[in-house]
């Protein structure tokens, strides 16, 4: 079975729909998909928990859009939908969802003009611009430049306690 809650597309969602209760249990149905308007499953999941888990344990499950939401394109795959997964709306188990997807955070995407910008900046300006920058390759990448261009070894102090603190957050 697929995870197909979301294809890539240039149409905007018609509608959107959720599990009832995100953090308790997988649902799995069919839809259409929208490129080819052949059924195929999809599955809006939850992440398995040890044998041992507690009720507690379920309730800290965070929301996921990826996981907990089914997006439709077109009208015709929102009455599909509905008709061919009556029992989950007849026991309450999906509901519509209303609100829009995680804006995905890209202040780790940095060009090569941007990581050579980065790696040139006095020490003062590289501590404040490296508050932003939570990601080891990224880290990694200004660090291999400012080594090439022969940066003062204060600058490249910061970028390997910087790549050190984040190896030691993992």
């Amino acid at each position: 079975m697929s995870k197909n809650n979301i294809f890539v597309t240039d149409k905007e969602p018609v509608k959107r729909y959720m599990k009832a209760m995100p953090i308790t249990y997988t649902i799995t149905g069919w839809r259409l998909d929208p490129e080819t308007g052949k059924r195929v499953d999809f599955l809006l999941s939850c992440p398995g928990l040890p044998l041992a888990a507690k009720y507690e344990d379920l309730t800290k499950r965070t929301f996921s859009y990826d996981d907990d939401v089914v997006e439709l394109y077109s009208d015709k795959e929102v009455r599909m939908f509905v008709q061919m997964n009556k029992y989950l709306f007849q026991k309450g188990l999906i509901q519509e969802f209303d609100g829009e997807p995680d804006e995905i955070d890209t202040s780790n995407v940095l060009s090569d003009k941007e990581v050579m910008a980065i790696a040139l900046m006095t020490p003062a300006k590289l501590t404040a611009r490296l508050e932003d920058i939570d990601s080891e390759i990224t880290v990694k990448r200004i660090l291999a430049t400012a080594e090439e261009i022969g940066r003062p070894a204060k600058v490249l102090s910061l970028l390997r306690s910087k790549l050190s603190t984040l190896e030691h957050k993992e």
